[in-house]
């Protein structure tokens, strides 16, 4: 089922991913696109020694189970909204532990993705506030140095609070009995990290992150596309937070994907867009990176998920 769905979504001619590719091949440097390729098992490496480390107070998880539980995640993941099947791929390798406590560890998870890809985002947006405010606002610089404040404040703020989390969870049990209620209860495995397990969970996150950002850097390099090291690092961070904030299926990204690249450099370099085939470059970029790093490990996730567990001895009686 996942095979036939990857085939039919890559033939949909609205996606044209074949047709952009095809045209920007004749200056396209395969060296630099193997560098990206063969960075793809890192990116999920890193990502299964991280949820095996959450995981590890309920159950202990081998490195060959969570790699395989990561891929069969991702593969389900292509089907739903946001990715939300990613959890049922990788609770169900569980054998023993709480499946509920499993699903709360792997929020925690995605949760210092998520940090790592707005302050990084923001990162971003900092540097290029000048090129928004002239395209969309025309503020004048007081509100300029306004907006990067608050951007600062934010990331502070959320930095705070995903440190803080265990102990926000103790306040709310102390208040509230949590334990009286099915689901909440299992918040309580919030309480069990450490601040020194949760930076270590986003320095893991940030690893993967770096890993995907030198991926797409890569590609651009790949197709000869005129972009300087800063630069092209800098157009990666905003591109990934414009897509992290737009709700969408998996699947439909790559679509979503080429738009959100071509958006986002009209607006930082519109002098790039001189270069011939600037459009399909960018399109073949983005739809490039999610073939290599959604595409294929959904495709190998896809021999995964007759493994998962999806009923236990308890659960069957």
């Amino acid at each position: 089922m996942v095979y036939l769905f990857l085939f039919f979504e890559l033939s949909k001619p609205e996606h044209q991913i074949w047709h952009h590719f095809l045209s920007a091949t004749e200056q396209i440097k395969p060296y630099y696109l193997w560098m990206a390729v063969a960075l793809m098992p890192f990116n999920w490496l890193i990502e299964s020694i991280k949820w095996r480390f959450l995981v590890k107070r309920i159950e202990n998880v081998s490195i060959k189970d969570a790699f395989q539980a990561v891929l069969a995640g991702t593969s389900i993941s292509i089907f739903t909204p946001n990715r939300i099947g990613d959890y049922l791929g990788r609770i169900f390798i569980l054998k023993k532990g709480d499946r509920w406590d499993g699903t709360i560890a792997t929020v925690v998870g995605n949760i210092s993705q998520l940090l790592i890809t707005l302050l990084m985002g923001s990162i971003a947006i900092f540097y290029y506030s000048s090129s928004f405010n002239d395209a969309f606002f025309q503020w004048n610089s007081f509100f300029v140095w306004l907006f990067r404040f608050i951007i600062i404040l934010v990331d502070f703020s959320l930095l705070y609070i995903y440190f803080k989390s265990p102990v926000i969870e103790k306040q709310l049990s102390k208040h509230f009995d949590l334990k009286r209620y099915p689901l909440l209860k299992h918040l309580n495995l919030m309480a069990e990290y450490k601040i020194s397990d949760l930076a270590k969970v986003l320095i893991y996150s940030f690893a993967r992150y770096l890993i995907y950002s030198i991926q797409f850097y890569l590609i651009f390099v790949s197709f000869d596309l005129s972009l300087g090291l800063l630069q092209g690092f800098l157009a990666v961070f905003l591109i990934f937070f414009v897509m992290t904030i737009i709700p969408s299926i998996a699947i439909a990204e790559l679509g979503i994907r080429g738009l959100i690249t071509i958006f986002v450099f009209g607006v930082i370099s519109t002098d790039l867009f001189q270069q011939e085939s600037f459009e399909s470059i960018l399109v073949s970029a983005s739809s490039l990176l999610w073939f290599i790093n959604l595409a294929i490990p959904a495709f190998i996730g896809g021999l995964f998920i007759f493994n998962l567990r999806f009923f236990r001895k308890k659960e069957k009686l």
